[in-house]
This record gives structure tokens, C-alpha cells and sequence, in this order.
């Protein structure tokens, strides 16, 4: 599954007022799921719409860190049972 890092900086940006909840690692995480991506704490959570066709969680400061640091406009996400793969650009 390809998605655009201009989709997710602007989520990023969005989201940026939700803090990461140490106490709950689940707080830490983003929830893609088909047509969007949610960050939630206790008391608060951000919805975008988001061009994505499956479901599954993947840490925030992981995938933020990997969309600031590659120069391409999209990035793969490769689901292999429990592990969550990040690629981007030719292999």
C-alpha cells in the first residue's frame, strides 16, 4: 500500500496539538484504517481522510521520523503478519 507524505506531514501538522501519552503506549501509536488515519489520547483524538485500503497501528514517532527524512512523494507500507514495513524510492 503507497501513501503520500504530503498527506501525512499534513496529518502531522493537524495532529501536532494531541500530545503522546507516555503512561499508555497505545496513545503513541497511529490507527490507519481504510479511508483514514486517527491519533487519539484520553480525552481527545484528530480524524483525517487519508487515501488508505487496510487497517493496522504503527508508532507515530517511527513513521513521522522516516516521512521527514525521505525525499519521495509516497512511501510503501508493506504488512507482514504482526510487522509493519516502511520503504520508499527503487529497490
Amino acid at each position: 500500500m503507497k501513501l503520500k507524505t504530503a498527506e501525512l506531514k499534513q496529518f502531522k501538522a493537524f495532529a501536532s496539538s494531541i500530545p503522546t501519552n507516555n503512561l499508555m503506549p497505545i496513545c503513541s501509536y497511529l490507527h490507519f484504517k481504510p479511508g483514514a488515519v486517527v491519533k487519539n489520547a484520553l480525552n481527545s483524538f484528530v480524524i483525517m481522510e487519508i487515501e488508505c485500503d487496510q487497517d493496522f497501528i504503527i508508532d507515530e514517532k517511527i513513521l513521522m521520523s522516516y516521512v521527514a527524512a525521505t525525499k519521495e512523494d509516497e512511501i510503501e507500507i508493506t504488512i507482514k503478519g504482526t510487522q509493519v514495513v516502511i520503504g520508499s524510492g527503487k529497490f
